[in-house]
């Protein structure tokens, strides 16, 4: 089989035979699993190879977040959390204020490594105020940030 195995970050080849003699790889590799680290006579893919360097600079240490790198042109998944927050205020002169604060943070990560690539964040702040008068005041605030990791 030619297809390369981790061997504690050294990149040895699998030693299975191949399921039929025209083909490269065993029944385990066959189905494209041999992608992940890679042909033995080829090049190593980008993010094991970071992952294998890693690995011998840390003694044996991985870390799970160490191996997030994104890679340039791959897919990529999107993902989008919400949390929401209300506050009722009142006044000791009678007046009220209920604020209503939701977040919305909407990431793109690289589906082969789950690094985040690029993060969308808005925050609404929508506010209504009842004086002492009995008026209504509403206030709506829209904060946006847009972060792009390189």
């Amino acid at each position: 089989c030619l297809a390369r195995t981790w061997a504690s970050a050294k990149g040895g080849q699998c030693t299975r035979t191949p399921c039929k003699p025209s083909k490269c790889f065993c029944k385990c590799h066959g189905d494209g699993h041999w992608k992940v680290h890679g042909r033995v006579d080829g090049l190593i893919p980008m993010p094991k190879l970071i992952e294998f360097e890693r690995y011998k600079a840390g003694a044996g240490k991985l870390s799970p977040c160490s191996t997030l790198v994104p890679v340039a042109g791959g897919p990529r998944k999107v993902v989008q959390l919400g949390k929401s927050q209300e506050k009722l205020l009142k006044a000791v002169d009678g007046s009220t204020t209920h604020t209503k604060t939701k977040h919305d943070e909407k990431s793109v990560s690289c589906r082969w490594t789950g690094a985040k690539v690029e993060k969308k964040s808005v925050t609404r702040h929508n506010k209504v105020e009842r004086t002492k008068s009995g008026r209504l005041v509403e206030t709506e605030v829209i904060i946006m940030k847009r972060v792009r990791y390189k």
